[in-house]
């Protein structure tokens, strides 16, 4: 697979504009292009961003008694544990006390939680009472964008999909833990930004939780243009992964970019550039601003030249040309070039159309197994069926 990256769709775009010296005519290109990137990538369920993942899920938590004390303690609305640890994962759960269940605000120590000003008991609840900590739903990836199914490590059974008021229904009617059988998808209401998975019933044991997800793309920092993203000039040797600067500015942050090496003259452009990059490998480590390791041997030794740092297009082969038609639509539609824009719209929409037939291209030719039909991703129905 090639390896286009964030440099060369930019010497692209200044290209189509006869040069883009200007500040303005550079914020403009840069903004096209994350914007082409995000409509490319949700523009179809590709199979390049398909990915499998897992998360833990917490067992229920009812070691020791509580007590409740609604204002005037150490805390306000301080729920105290006597004979047990509160968990860690205690901020985002629930605890239910009396058939009725409150969230949790904050775990002030191993002894000490705090509840919402919204949601607690009505008075102060004495010692000795008992309780179930549960937490019924949890973070999903940073990088999820929609789910292709989820289910349980121990015994494979599928997850199967409600909309998060049933869940929220069956947890306040009944809390019981158990093999967790339903799910839901919303945001996170503790991370802005994130996603969520909610679950029900919450387990009484720890758990895996499989899933197999799109993911969003990589995101773009490094064009290859700013200062610290060619300051100085490199060395490696043939054979090596350790490339040594001077002058340089390595950052950690450039860890999973593309370092390019060009010669003594010129800095590297792409390949349909004036002075082509020599060789570009991935960075893997970073070890100050002058040390870094690339993830393969050089093929060739370099001592004190021109680079480039710059980030990977987070695609497949077969959606460069519409992420390209997409950005020179964008960038036409901020200079007010709206019948060019129109055109590379079309032209955009029609490489979309090309690369889906690929894509469905790579689909498995259907079987017919021992144990029913294999569709094109899963397995068979019966399999999948709980």
């Amino acid at each position: 697979m090639s390896l286009y990256t964030y440099q060369d769709i930019q010497e692209h775009l200044r290209s189509y504009v006869a040069g883009g010296a200007t500040t303005a005519m550079q914020d403009d290109i840069r903004r096209a292009v994350h914007t082409a990137l995000r409509d490319v990538a949700i523009a179809h369920p590709w199979r390049y961003y398909r990915v499998r993942g897992a998360i833990n899920l917490d067992a229920e938590y009812k070691t020791g008694t509580v007590a409740f004390d609604l204002t005037g303690g150490a805390y306000e609305r301080l729920l105290t544990l006597t004979g047990g640890t509160w968990p860690t994962w205690a901020p985002y759960g629930h605890i239910r006390i009396s058939d009725r269940s409150y969230t949790v605000e904050d775990r002030k120590s191993g002894t000490e939680l705090t509840l919402p000003a919204n949601d607690v008991p009505a008075a102060d609840i004495a010692s000795g009472t008992s309780y179930v900590l549960y937490r019924s739903h949890y973070p999903l990836p940073t990088d999820f964008r929609t789910l292709e199914g989820c289910w349980l490590g121990t015994n494979n059974w599928d997850l199967m999909e409600i909309p998060l008021r049933g869940i929220v229904q069956m947890e306040t009617e009944a809390a019981d833990a158990g093999t967790p059988r339903y799910f839901a998808i919303a945001g996170s209401q503790d991370f802005y930004g994130s996603m969520a998975i909610h679950i029900f019933p919450h387990p009484d044991a720890t758990e895996s939780l499989q899933l197999v997800y799109n993911r969003a793309q990589r995101p773009l920092r490094y064009s290859g243009y700013a200062t610290g993203e060619y300051a100085g000039t490199v060395s490696g040797t043939i054979s090596t992964v350790a490339i040594t600067g001077s002058g340089t500015s390595f950052v950690s942050g450039m860890v999973g970019s593309v370092i390019r090496f060009g010669d003594t003259a010129n800095y590297p452009t792409g390949l349909d550039g004036l002075f082509p990059y020599l060789e570009q490998r991935v960075i893997q480590k970073f070890t100050s601003g002058t040390a870094i390791d690339v993830d393969a041997n050089l093929s060739a030794s370099y001592s004190a030249v021109f680079y480039r740092v710059t980030d990977v297009l987070d695609l497949p082969d077969e959606l460069y040309s519409a992420l390209v038609r997409r950005a020179e639509a964008e960038l036409d539609r901020y200079r007010g070039h709206l019948d060019r824009a129109a055109i590379n719209q079309s032209a955009y929409l029609e490489a979309v159309r090309q690369a889906m037939e690929f894509d469905d291209s790579r689909r498995r030719p259907r079987l017919a197994a021992d144990r029913g039909l294999w569709l094109a991703d899963y397995w068979p129905v019966e399999k999948w069926t709980p």
